[in-house]
């Protein structure tokens, strides 16, 4: 058996032969050795930015999908070292996504090469494998992935993130699950646009994830009042633990929000499932250090 790699110190392709005993292949450990060590040499080439190398290993039919003991692929580090749409590491990427490389795969620590590219700042990446079968249409991919960009000061994939909100036309569900990502981070223009897409504001509620209920435990006001004014969101809903969207403001401390909903007369006097008041729960948030004060003027005010 023969495997070609390529010679990233020539400009063409060349081929170095590794060859294994034909003769007896059941009894030569040597053939899943030297697989492996291709597939090595694949992830190293991968990372090193050597494309002929990535190439000629491809050629000669080494996994694309290859993992080490991170179960990183090549795909993964390409993404990661790649800083430009231009430099090898790009052409890496596209290369192999051409020759089927999964750009869905997962590493140990759950990330995509998806994620790989948001770190490096890489928004040409993020998009282009965005467009190419990446998948994006996920509550916590995005969320993790704006946090990501967030805190390494990744600006251009932060702002692409955002952007993106606006360009969805897909399926219903992909709709709905945008509506909440764009609801928690608190982009008004995304929510307006997804609504007018067809997005519903108000559904089946699971837990406390329908629109208003998001919008007011993540304390984006502005939200709040467009789902109430403008699209009729019932302002006492429960959720299925009985709680309504005052009761959430009430306690993650956004006095602002208890405020509105009270002026927009919101019910005072319900419980929730387990007996909860809306005064005893902003009474709970004098426990929580954070919000101390928050939950004190709360308090004040309802009471």
């Amino acid at each position: 058996m023969e495997h070609s790699i390529g010679d990233e110190s020539n400009g063409n392709v060349e081929r170095e032969y590794i060859s294994t005993s034909q003769e007896n292949p059941e009894q030569d450990s040597s053939f899943d050795e030297t697989d492996k060590l291709l597939e090595k040499r694949l992830l190293a080439a991968a990372a090193n930015g050597q494309l002929k190398i990535v190439q000629g290993l491809i050629i000669a039919e080494v996994n694309v999908n290859a993992q080490d003991t991170n179960k990183d692929t090549a795909l993964h580090l390409a993404c990661f070292m790649s800083q430009t749409s231009e430099d090898n590491h790009a052409k890496i990427v596209r290369y192999l996504i051409s020759k089927g490389a999964n750009v869905n795969a997962e590493n140990n620590d759950k990330c995509t090469p998806w994620f790989a590219a948001s770190e490096r700042d890489n928004v040409d990446m993020v998009r282009y494998m965005a467009e190419n079968g990446a998948e994006v249409i996920c509550e916590d991919c995005l969320l993790k992935l704006l946090t990501v960009a967030s805190q390494k000061h990744c600006e251009n994939v932060k702002k692409y993130l955002k952007e993106m909100l606006f360009y969805v036309s897909g399926a219903e569900q992909s709709k709905q699950k945008l509506l909440k990502i764009a609801i928690r981070l608190g982009h008004i223009n995304a929510v307006r646009y997804l609504v007018s897409k067809g997005a519903v504001v108000e559904g089946e509620d699971n837990e406390d994830k329908s629109s208003l209920f998001i919008a007011c435990k993540s304390g984006h006001s502005e939200i709040v009042k467009y789902l109430i004014e403008e699209s009729g969101c019932n302002i006492n809903i429960r959720n299925m633990y009985g709680q309504t969207p005052v009761m959430i403001a009430s306690r993650k401390g956004h006095l602002a929000i208890v405020n509105y909903l009270l002026e927009k007369g919101c019910s005072v006097a319900e419980r929730s499932n387990d007996g909860v008041t809306l005064a005893e729960s902003g009474r709970k948030n004098l426990t929580d250090y954070r919000n101390f004060f928050h939950g004190f003027f709360i308090l004040k005010f309802i009471l």
